[in-house]
């Protein structure tokens, strides 16, 4: 929900969630780690999730004129 309130934030507009029960091939929890990746990289991302959405949204919305 972190990554819809971004959008909704960026879009000045409220989503209209559909909640469903678990759907085949949900996940119903994930434990994603990028340790390891930027350990062997160095990479790490800089760029919290609100400001990469509003940059995205920005960009699109020029893009294609919306």
């Amino acid at each position: 929900m972190d990554f819809v309130a971004a959008i909704e934030a960026a879009t000045g507009l409220r989503a209209k969630c559909n909640f469903m029960d678990m759907q085949q091939g949900d996940v119903p929890v994930t434990l994603a780690d990028t340790a390891l990746l930027s350990r062997l990289t160095g990479f790490r991302p800089k760029t919290p999730l609100k400001d990469g959405v509003k940059s995205f949204v920005a960009w699109y919305q020029e893009y294609f004129g919306v």
